[in-house]
């Protein structure tokens, strides 16, 4: 009986090693999660400053009568005006910009005789014959 109750009881010593090692594992889960938690909060509060930043400046744009909201994101704000910059320094010197002239591909024309409004030549939804389909 002695040898049956070791194998199916195990060691007590193993028992406690294995808890302390499941309660290492589990502290160690637990302070990586608090971390990333802590930087979330961190990022989301500097989110919020930021909008709370930019809703004063539109508003005091307002105010000013400078318009209210922007239809433009910050980013293309901020490449629009690169984009401007940079123009004026080409146009300064003296050198052309690409982008104001004509393009030097010649617009395609369509041929006279179509007109996509007409519908010519393109396959339309025909329904399902309704025939003697079955059933009595």
């Amino acid at each position: 009986m002695d040898e049956q109750s070791s194998i199916t009881e195990p060691d007590p010593d193993v028992v406690v090693r294995r808890q302390e090692e499941m309660e290492a594992a589990r502290q160690r889960l637990q302070a990586q999660y608090d971390e990333r938690a802590r930087v979330h909060a961190e990022r989301m509060k500097e989110k919020e400053e930021k909008n709370r930043a930019t809703a004063v400046s539109e508003w005091e744009k307002h105010q000013g009568g400078q318009g209210y909201r922007s239809k433009v994101k910050a980013s293309e704000e901020q490449e629009a005006a690169a984009l401007r910059a940079a123009n004026e320094l080409n146009n300064v010197s003296g050198v052309g910009s690409s982008s104001s002239g004509p393009s030097s591909r010649p617009a395609r024309r369509m041929r006279p005789e179509f007109n996509p409004l007409m519908g010519q030549g393109t396959s339309r939804f025909t329904p399902t014959p309704r025939g003697n389909v079955g059933g009595g």
